[in-house]
């Protein structure tokens, strides 16, 4: 058997924050997205483990991403989370920072959205 590889592993976790945003900067085209409107912001985050056995527990790492927004984005009045211009990709580089993630996607209504990757830079 050839093992000139190396094998990384990952863990995964899926979680869900109702939410309002908008695009206020949104061409004409597209005025209706200029004004504040809710989605259910659905959120895949990934990040590399050092081993196989439960390095990360999966429960947690989707609560502590939930909390995560909860603290910094709820409205008691609106009772979801206001993201203001905030778009998919915006929410997911927050979380890739805020976690140290290797990738997070944010999804609206778990249909379309946009991803963050973090990449090492290597200098000489």
């Amino acid at each position: 058997m050839n093992k000139n590889y190396l094998v990384k592993s990952s863990v995964i976790s899926k979680t869900c924050v109702d939410g309002i945003h908008q695009w206020k900067d949104a061409p004409h085209k597209y005025e209706y997205l200029r004004y504040p409107h809710r989605h259910l912001f659905y959120i895949e985050a990934r990040t590399e483990v050092n081993h196989t056995d439960r390095d990360i527990e999966f429960i947690d790492f989707a609560r502590n991403i939930k909390a995560y927004l909860l603290a910094n984005y709820w409205s008691e009045t609106d009772k979801c989370c206001l993201f203001g211009n905030m778009s998919c990709e915006m929410i997911a580089r927050e979380l890739v920072d805020e976690f140290f993630l290797d990738e997070c996607t944010v999804y609206e209504d778990n249909e379309n959205g946009g991803t963050a990757r973090r990449f090492e830079v290597f200098s000489s």
